[in-house]
């Protein structure tokens, strides 16, 4: 089978897509309730940027990270959020290069141990998709390959009031 680097981008925004939608599913455990106080924006994107931190630490000194998309404020339209309007979650994905093919399934065994290790709990996996979520604040963290053996490092922030307070609905 061929691919093409135009099909392969468009499968890749769909899985970045799909992992993104996953985070907006679930009201906050602590609570239960989506109209609570949150974390402003501003600080889900700082938590974010944390964890993805720490995770790049779980990876050989040889691997080089590059934002490949970064969304700092996006709506949260799951269908399936029981949630109100007007929250938004924040996105970031890298590429990371300097991983030689012949190790990408190795990357994954190490990063699901370093996760667990770490208190995430994975929610999804198959051969090329690892996806965890942090119980303590509900950031979703995920590895993704495609048939090109591309690799890619992606994160969510649960939904937040931007300002972090409920916003009257229109």
């Amino acid at each position: 089978m061929e691919y093409s680097p135009r099909k392969v981008a468009a499968s890749l925004l769909a899985a970045i897509s799909l992992l993104l939608l996953g985070s907006c599913g679930n009201p906050t455990e602590e609570s239960g309730d989506t109209t609570q106080d949150t974390i402003t924006i501003q600080r889900a994107n700082e938590k974010l940027e944390e964890h993805m931190q720490r995770t790049r630490e779980a990876f050989p000194e040889a691997a080089q990270f590059e934002t490949f998309s970064h969304h700092k404020e996006s709506p949260c339209e799951d269908p399936g959020d029981p949630g109100p309007r007007g929250r938004v979650f924040a996105s970031l994905a890298y590429q990371i290069k300097n991983i030689p093919a012949e190790s990408i399934k190795e990357q994954f065994s190490q990063l699901k141990e370093w996760w667990e290790k770490n208190g995430y709990r994975v929610l999804t996996e198959d051969a090329d998709t690892l996806r965890v979520v942090s119980p303590q604040d509900e950031y979703t963290l995920g590895l993704r390959t495609n048939p090109l053996n591309e690799l890619f490092l992606l994160g969510d922030s649960p939904c937040v009031w931007p300002n972090g307070a409920p916003q009257p609905e229109d």
